[in-house]
């Protein structure tokens, strides 16, 4: 069945690896353990919750157990302030990264996977003007974002990521890929 961990004790301290069954981190389940040092996400998971590790600042290191996933997404603010984060792998099969996922980390450079299709999200303030949360937003120490070759919607020329195109430009709202 659906296995999903919702909820990470603050008191455990280390590192942990999540069992083969589970298939989503839940939204905050990990959110401000302080003493959560490595994480081996299982082949399994298909998701990341919306601020999954949020603030887990004793956070060095992100190990996806599979190098390629059938299906990722990470949510939006899922890494964000992990002020120890310097590096994360991410595999492919990730298709999906929402808004300020990796902003105030450490991270010194990136390599987003061929199968990522869509990042960042685009709002409207009050006045109705466009804006966009980044992914990478107060990363001080990113120097790089690469891109896997064969990645249809974003290229990296010395570390400078662009998006390739802007799909269905009369839409509504413009959706950025």
């Amino acid at each position: 069945g659906v296995t999903e961990l919702i909820f990470y004790p603050s008191t455990r301290t280390g590192e942990y690896v999540l069992p083969e069954t589970v298939t989503r981190i839940g939204n905050n389940a990990f959110a401000g353990k302080t003493g959560l040092t490595k994480i081996t996400i299982g082949a399994n998971v298909t998701e990341i919750g919306n601020s999954a590790f949020e603030s887990c600042s004793g956070l060095q290191e992100v190990v996806f157990a599979a190098s390629s996933y059938a299906s990722l997404t990470i949510g939006s603010y899922a890494f964000e302030d992990c002020t120890r984060l310097t590096t994360i792998n991410l595999p492919e099969g990730l298709t999906s990264i929402g808004a300020m996922a990796f902003s105030s980390t450490a991270l010194t450079s990136i390599t987003l996977p061929s199968t990522l299709a869509s990042m960042g999200e685009l709002k409207t303030d009050t006045s109705g003007s466009y804006y966009y949360l980044d992914v990478f937003d107060d990363c001080d120490n990113l120097t790089a974002v690469n891109v896997a070759e064969g990645n249809n919607y974003y290229t990296s020329i010395d570390g400078i990521l662009y998006a390739q195109s802007v799909v269905d430009p009369d839409a509504e709202t413009p959706t950025y890929y």
